[in-house]
């Protein structure tokens, strides 16, 4: 019974992580490196998108 669990909780997670990556992927390709990483910095500080001034 365990076993089966494990591998369920596992396979879900890996789900996950794959739409994670391919989130990922679909940024980096829409936006690029240095545009992802300047929203990235922008969230964490809560300034402004860099798109978004005027």
């Amino acid at each position: 019974m365990s076993t089966i669990f494990v591998l369920f909780f596992f396979g879900i997670a890996g789900l996950i992580g794959l739409w994670a990556l391919a989130c990922l992927i679909s940024a980096l390709i829409k936006k690029g490196p240095i545009d992802l990483l300047k929203s990235y910095f922008s969230a964490l500080s809560g300034g402004d998108k860099p798109n978004e001034k005027e």
